[in-house]
């Protein structure tokens, strides 16, 4: 009886007006349409910053496809291991990693390298996340650290990826590795007996692993003499870092009012993409295609992400698709967007929807003559912006914006 009231229940949903049917008339057709548009992304962690961006792509994407593609953020496990899904999992086609993954691969195995930068590409440089080293009281410059024992997570995280480049390779530090997590190399270094003297890890700007504390944790820290290493600028060339610093309203207890700031260092966030060869096979001219398809939606869509609090998150606004990275080759189909669109906006907040897009075109004035040769104002465009930018890339020497 069980049984059967279930499946009446079932059939009773399914015959009431309003409501999608689940069973596809031609289950075959939907199956392999359901296939033939999948873009799998690999993220990060539930809760982190990651998997927020993915779930932003694929709002974003799904939208403005209205159903051409089903895009799949999936939980991911590390930069290393992202990049191993990139490589090998079916139906992954994008992953979020650190820039510097493939600096650290390159210095600790140079063929690994070679067949990764055939293999994996990127479409645009994510936002900066901050290298934070902490240490205990005595340690504040990185030669401080010579010989000590440094916390870097486990193995293939980002943060165990970053610390051997920044510190051993490119800063000249030797130290002894610890797999303890942020938390516990916390904890460890305010013991009465540490075994840890530092600990590296990297996040966002305003980590609460590094500003929620108890108040006994507090006293703690303060009797420890707990703080931030100082770092002097990133090298320039042959690296993806980029200067950054710590400031006290990031970190009240740990950045001392009277100091201010400490001086550190950043590392992207990248899209990378596997890199289809569009001319190889009939498969990977469909897979290009569909990733071509994804990157255009992203790129002509980028402004949306700029929608204020409770929407998209807040680290679009330090994107700008057009950016570079030191290492990494810009995949064919995210270039040729940029080389037609050589005036756009590519900074994800440079332009919002009836803001500075209207000043933009209100500026250029062969823009302003060609509605009016058409019968139009501005103020009659629905998105002055993005008709602005379409006209741009027809006359790229109409008018420079200011």
């Amino acid at each position: 009886m069980l049984k059967w009231g279930i499946l009446g229940g079932l059939a009773a949903c399914f015959a009431t007006p309003g409501l999608a049917q689940v069973v596809a008339p031609d289950p075959g057709a939907f199956a392999r349409n359901l296939r033939e548009t999948r873009i799998g992304i690999m993220t990060g962690g539930p809760g982190g910053v990651y998997i927020q961006l993915g779930a932003d792509l694929q709002g974003l994407v799904e939208k403005a496809q209205d159903g051409g593609l089903r895009v799949l953020p999936i939980v991911g496990r590390g930069s290393v291991g992202n990049l191993q899904d990139l490589l090998y999992l079916e139906y992954t086609d994008f992953a979020l990693v650190q820039a510097d993954v493939l600096l650290s691969i390159q210095q600790g195995d140079p063929q690994e390298f070679d067949f990764l930068k055939r293999r994996i590409s990127y479409v645009t440089r994510l936002h900066p996340e901050i290298i934070h080293i902490l240490a205990r009281e005595g340690i504040r410059r990185p030669e401080d650290l010579q010989g000590k024992t440094v916390a870097v997570g486990g193995a293939g995280g980002g943060s165990a990826i970053t610390a051997p480049v920044v510190l051993r390779d490119l800063l000249g530090v030797e130290f002894e590795s610890s797999d303890l997590g942020p938390g516990a190399a916390l904890n460890d270094m305010v013991s009465e007996e540490p075994d840890v003297d530092a600990l590296v890890y990297v996040a966002g700007r305003g980590s609460p692993i590094f500003r929620e504390f108890s108040e006994e944790m507090q006293e703690r820290l303060r009797e420890k003499g707990v703080g931030f290493v100082s770092l002097p600028p990133p090298p320039g060339e042959g690296a993806p870092y980029q200067p950054a610093v710590l400031r006290h309203e990031d970190y009240p207890l740990l950045v001392p009012e009277e100091e201010d700031e400490v001086s550190g260092w950043a590392v992207p966030a990248v899209l990378a993409v596997y890199n289809w060869d569009a001319d190889n096979s009939a498969r990977t001219r469909q897979r290009y295609g569909r990733v071509e398809t994804f990157i255009n939606a992203f790129f002509d869509a980028r402004h949306e992400l700029n929608d204020g609090p409770g929407g998209y998150n807040a680290n679009w606004c330090d994107v700008d698709l057009g950016a570079s990275i030191q290492g990494w080759t810009r995949l064919r189909a995210a270039q040729e967007w940029l080389n037609r669109h050589p005036r756009a906006v590519t900074q994800v907040c440079g332009v919002k929807p009836g803001g500075p897009s209207v000043i933009l075109a209100a500026d250029c004035r062969p823009f302003l003559d060609h509605l009016g040769r058409v019968g139009l104002r501005l103020e009659d465009l629905v998105d002055p912006y993005a008709q602005f930018e379409r006209w741009l890339v027809a006359n790229p020497k109409g008018c420079t914006p200011s």
